[in-house]
C-alpha cells in the first residue's frame, strides 16, 4: 500500500499518542516505522541498537516494542530476555525475515508476545499496533 494513500485515509488522531520504540539495524527500516505509526496517532523512538533501547525502555516506558531480530550489537534473542528480566509488561514484536525459522520460535520463547515477517504490509503493522494499543483504529 502507498503511504500517501494511508495518511489520505483520514485516520483519527488518538487522544494521548502511544509510544512505540522501534528497533532496528537498517535505517529504512526505522524510517518506514515510524512513518507509519506516525499515521496511526503513536510517537515512535527508534534506534539502530538494542544495548541503547534496553536504557530507552527504562526512561521513556514505551506503550510497545517492534524489534528486529539481528542487530549489530546484541543479539534479539537476548535482548527480549533482558528486557523481560527487568519485569517489564510492554508488549514486544520481532519484525524479522526469520519468522519461520526457529530463532522465530526462540523469541516467542524468549518472551515475544508477537512476530510480523519482513517485509511487511503497511496494513501488518497497523494491525499489531491496534492490537496492543487501545487508542489506535484499525481502518481497513
Amino acid at each position: 500500500m502507498d503511504l500517501e494513500h494511508f495518511a489520505r485515509s483520514g485516520l483519527p488522531e488518538t487522544e494521548k499518542n502511544s509510544l512505540v520504540l522501534v528497533i532496528d539495524s537498517n535505517a529504512d527500516s526505522l524510517w518506514l516505522a515510524s512513518q507509519i505509526l506516525g499515521l496511526c496517532g503513536c510517537s515512535s523512538i527508534s534506534t539502530t541498537k538494542g544495548l541503547e533501547a534496553l536504557e530507552v525502555v527504562q526512561q521513556k516506558q514505551p506503550n510497545l516494542i517492534l524489534s528486529e531480530l539481528m542487530l549489530t550489537d546484541i543479539d534479539g534473542i537476548e535482548l527480549i530476555k533482558q528486557l523481560r528480566q527487568t519485569a517489564i509488561a510492554t508488549p514486544i514484536i520481532a519484525v524479522t525475515t526469520l519468522c519461520q525459522s526457529p530463532y522465530g520460535e526462540l523469541a516467542v520463547r524468549a518472551g515475544c508476545n508477537g512476530l510480523i515477517k519482513k517485509p511487511y504490509e503497511v496494513e501488518e503493522l497497523v494491525a499489531v499496533a491496534a492490537t496492543h494499543l487501545p487508542q489506535v483504529s484499525f481502518p481497513f
